[in-house]
């Protein structure tokens, strides 16, 4: 199993590269189209990426042997468009694995890791609705669909739906 570890600002070029890729496998069935690129490149591009590294955000790789295998970005500062608990909560706004490592037990430990890190919050995070390997995961994991958000690219809305898991914690939300 790979070594997980926070990012650090050396990792931001190899971190924006699994993003894209894992992204662009993901939704650019049809092919990369302007928007694509546009989009990657304002919210992944390393110096977009360097917030990650502040305040309000923690970032957690998978790495094995100086090779980015994974990725969960949490943002502290969101709040989830549907009320679910009291208490903390924060965004899991991003999970990547590279895919030839896909189903290999590293999203399960990235979101062991995160909600391990966090134990006082709930997280939540949006899947895209037709995402339908993601959300089988999310739903191993226990995660309890909560409602449905849309994301806009271009125009256009695509459905997602959000899904949550309450804080470790004892005592913490409710």
């Amino acid at each position: 199993m790979p070594e997980l570890r926070e990012a650090r600002a050396q990792d931001l070029p190899a971190l924006s590269q699994l993003i894209s890729w894992v992204w662009l496998q993901t939704y650019a069935g049809q092919g990369v189209r302007p928007a694509f690129a546009g989009y990657l490149h304002e919210t992944f591009s390393p110096a977009a990426l360097e917030a990650w590294l502040g305040p309000g955000h923690r970032c957690w790789l998978a790495e094995d042997q100086g090779h980015l295998q994974g990725m969960i970005h949490v943002s502290l500062g969101s709040r989830c468009p549907v009320a679910w608990q009291q208490g903390p909560e924060a965004e899991v706004g991003e999970l990547y694995v590279v895919p030839p490592l896909a189903r290999q037990g590293l999203g399960r430990a990235l979101l062991a890791q995160a909600r391990g890190q966090l134990p006082d919050r709930a997280l939540w995070l949006s899947v895209w609705a037709p995402n339908e390997r993601a959300i089988a995961f999310y739903e191993r994991e226990q995660g309890r669909r909560l409602g449905e958000t849309w994301f806009e690219l271009e125009q256009q809305r695509h459905l997602n739906w959000i899904y949550g898991w309450p804080a470790l914690a004892e005592g913490a939300g409710s």
